[in-house]
């Protein structure tokens, strides 16, 4: 398995740049030094989940769109993105119709764009929407194999196409400041035909990929290669079978500001990149407990069964026993996810989600921010139900799910110290 260069291990041959227990934004300690090849190493040495919050938000949302019934623009069944432009509108990518919702900044519908299909500004699935500096929102057009992007007035400015964007990817598309696209392109699984194929948990290989723009794209360069999403390799009834594990890691990756974060989910380690492919830093957070353990693992089987909860006796008990069988029979891992997903501020800083094995039900409710040098700034609490998607200066914006699985646009206020 490929993966990024490693730092060599820390000795004489660094120097302490910086000790910011008391000069830094949060409460722990951290430690900013440089090794002998020049890489910044960022160390967060205590538990950052336990961290303190700094950061507070808004006991109740500053800002809801959406209804029940009413005008179409206000009504959501699939909101896929939210991008908040530097003026304060607010764009939605609204999956079920695939059209791009601008609103003000009190959330009052102004136009829309985009809409099914493959002509000029159209999509057919939305693969990601991210916001690039200029206010230039960009569109992965997953099913198309295009970027679409627009510009903050909804005018179309143009599609790209290439071999890359046509391929599968991980995750979204971003925007470099000298025009080119940012993807995450997983290579070949393993093949189920192969005598050699043993049983145990292996890593897709994922290239990070740098795509020119333009109406048929070019050459791609590529930043890295990196341990992507895990798969299973396991025999059912003496045939090689490939299933996605329990407590699967992949690979995590954002840009802001023209630097790439990557990191493989273990250990708690993030390595930043500058938009030409140098390794610049690597933010680290030691003592996080990562460790599967039998707490854990409990945990995790009490949440399986309970969503058994309702059926027919003979029905759950049925499904409860091949769920017991199939756990004894899986490849678990040592360790659990250090972290999900990553999304950056408008300032440059980095949030990073909690792992939790109800990811596919439940959106991460606890967040650690990093400023832009890597250290640790605040842990964040979010409300129940609500998925965070965008943040600005002083606002987090999300998807929220009421009681009877109707999706609004909504938006917190936070104060910092």
């Amino acid at each position: 398995m490929v993966g990024p260069r490693r730092v060599p291990a820390l000795g004489v041959a660094y120097v302490l740049v910086l000790a910011a227990c008391e000069e830094g934004p949060g409460e722990l300690e951290s430690q900013i030094v440089r090794d002998s090849v020049g890489i910044t190493l960022v160390d967060n040495p205590e538990d950052v989940w336990a961290g303190p919050e700094t950061w507070r938000l808004s006991p109740e949302p500053v800002l809801r769109i959406g209804a029940v019934d009413g005008e179409e623009p206000y009504l959501f069944g699939q909101i896929a993105d939210i991008i908040v432009l530097s003026d304060g509108r607010i764009v939605v990518a609204e999956g079920a119709d695939r059209t791009l919702r601008w609103f003000d900044d009190e959330g009052r519908f102004l136009f829309q764009r985009g809409g099914l299909g493959q002509g000029p500004g159209e999509v057919s699935s939305f693969g990601g929407v991210t916001l690039a500096a200029d206010d230039t929102i960009v569109v992965r057009d997953r099913g198309g194999g295009r970027v679409v992007s627009f510009g903050p007035d909804g005018s179309h400015l143009g599609t790209t196409t290439s071999d890359e964007l046509r391929a599968p990817s991980l995750g979204k598309t971003y925007r470099l400041s000298d025009g080119s696209y940012l993807i995450a392109q997983p290579g070949a699984g393993p093949d189920r035909t192969s005598p050699s194929l043993e049983p145990g948990l292996i890593r897709i290989p994922v290239a990070l990929l740098r795509v020119p723009a333009g109406d048929e794209g070019g050459t791609a360069d590529t930043i890295g290669v990196f341990p992507g999403p895990e798969r299973e390799v396991h025999r059912r009834e003496g045939v090689p079978a490939v299933d996605t594990p329990y407590f699967q890691r992949t690979l995590s990756h954002t840009v802001t500001q023209d630097r790439i974060y990557v990191g493989t989910q273990e250990p708690f380690e993030i390595n930043v990149f500058s938009a030409g492919g140098e390794w610049l830093r690597s933010i680290r957070a030691r003592n996080v407990d990562i460790e599967l353990g039998e707490e854990r693992l409990g945990a995790f089987r009490d949440w399986m069964l309970g969503r058994l909860d309702g059926l027919p006796p003979d029905r759950r008990a049925a499904l409860a026993r091949e769920f017991e069988e199939t756990l004894a029979q899986r490849h678990l891992p040592e360790n659990v996810p250090a972290y999900s997903t990553f999304l950056p501020d408008r300032a440059g800083n980095l949030w990073v989600a909690e792992y939790r094995f109800e990811l596919n039900l439940h959106p991460p409710d606890r967040w650690v921010v990093f400023d832009p040098e890597g250290r640790f700034v605040s842990t964040v609490t979010l409300p129940p139900d609500f998925t965070l998607l965008a943040v600005t200066e002083d606002r987090v914006y999300g998807r929220w799910t009421d009681e009877m699985d109707v999706q609004y646009v909504a938006a917190y206020a936070f104060e910092k110290p």
